[in-house]
């Protein structure tokens, strides 16, 4: 009751307390809001900090691992190729076995279509007259054929230089 009748008395004074309850209780708020803001500010800092720490860990594990996993690659080629070599020098007097058979080979086949041919021309002395002197007037003629080529040719190339020339007197007697 003496609340109250102090209320009725002075409501000025009633009305400014109130109004300064009203805008502390406000800024204990907004000071609350504030602390609690820093707070999750700082909390999302130190979360960001520790992601980019692990993220930096995390990738220069992955590098230490790309790094190996390539030495490991670059290790298993270089053994390849050592096998390889190993089975070439083991396959290389193979390789000589066999050239060297096949020479041999190609030259017996050779001897023998050459045996061939010339028994071929003692049995069968006219065929192979006949045949001789149709290769000797095929030659003639080939040799006939690209002579007269090339005299067509230098012709032309003659011909458009006299052309040339003739223009040229045309042009100065104009």
């Amino acid at each position: 009751l003496k609340a109250g009748a102090g209320r009725l008395s002075k409501p000025k004074l009633s009305a400014s307390f109130a109004q300064w309850l009203q805008d502390w209780e406000a800024e204990q708020v907004a000071q609350q809001k504030a602390a609690a803001k820093r707070r999750y500010e700082q909390k999302l800092a130190d979360t960001r900090r520790s992601l980019e720490e692990e993220l930096a860990r995390v990738n220069e594990e992955w590098l230490k691992q790309q790094a190996l996993k390539e030495e490991q690659e670059r290790e298993k080629r270089v053994a390849e190729l050592q096998m390889m070599a190993a089975r070439r020098l083991g396959q290389l007097s193979l390789a000589r076995g066999w050239s060297s058979w096949q020479s041999q080979y190609e030259e017996q086949q050779r001897m023998r279509r050459m045996l061939q041919a010339g028994a071929a021309r003692l049995l069968r002395p006219k065929l192979a007259a006949s045949y001789t002197q149709w290769r000797q007037e095929w030659e003639a003629a080939e040799r006939e054929r690209e002579k007269a080529a090339a005299l067509s040719g230098q012709r032309q190339v003659l011909e458009e230089q006299l052309r040339h020339v003739r223009e040229e007197l045309e042009s100065e007697r104009a």
